[in-house]
């Protein structure tokens, strides 16, 4: 990734949605190293789920983990979007997503769970060649989504953090 060094945020600064996913992230760590930490720690988890358990809820009415994969993925993209959008002027406010709306119509339950790896696998390469090709000047400019603030930085943080987030639901609620 790139030599830039972009370093955590500062954690009373970002909202309270912001502070849950980047507080997730061990505070030694710039954005290259929160990408790659998290995306190893979250690959090699998925590594060790089957096809069969992939297809586990833990509760009936909560995602399968074929889902909650591809959310994932579906997050990655939008935040992929908004730190591209950013980081090439656009200045309105860009819409939020619904991941439940997502999730609905994802069709994750019917796709191999291989598919949805490698879809994750290939959002999250894209995702880290986003941030490696990016000028500098890039990372700290300002724009809006969900009516916050955000900058392609932090995106960056959110993301490594999401990745973190969903990855403690896998071991604790799944039993991954």
């Amino acid at each position: 990734m790139n030599t830039i060094k972009i370093p955590y945020p500062d954690l009373h600064s970002l909202s309270e949605y912001q502070k849950n996913y980047v507080s997730k992230i061990p505070l030694s760590m710039d954005l290259t190293e929160a990408l790659k930490f998290s995306y190893k720690q979250l690959l090699d988890c998925l590594g060790k789920i089957s096809e069969e358990k992939s297809n586990h809820k833990y509760q009936p009415e909560k995602w399968s983990i074929k889902t909650l994969v591809l959310h994932i993925s579906d997050t990655e993209k939008v935040f992929q979007y908004r730190a591209l959008s950013i980081a090439r002027g656009v200045r309105e406010n860009l819409i939020s997503f619904d991941e439940n709306e997502f999730a609905d119509h994802s069709n994750a339950d019917h796709i191999s769970f291989k598919k949805i790896v490698d879809e994750f696998m290939a959002s999250a390469t894209s995702m880290h060649l986003l941030f490696e090709n990016l000028r500098k000047e890039s990372y700290l400019t300002e724009g809006m989504a969900n009516n916050q603030k955000l900058t392609p930085a932090l995106i960056g943080f959110l993301t490594a953090g999401h990745r973190l987030h969903h990855l403690h639901i896998l071991k604790e609620r799944y039993l991954v």
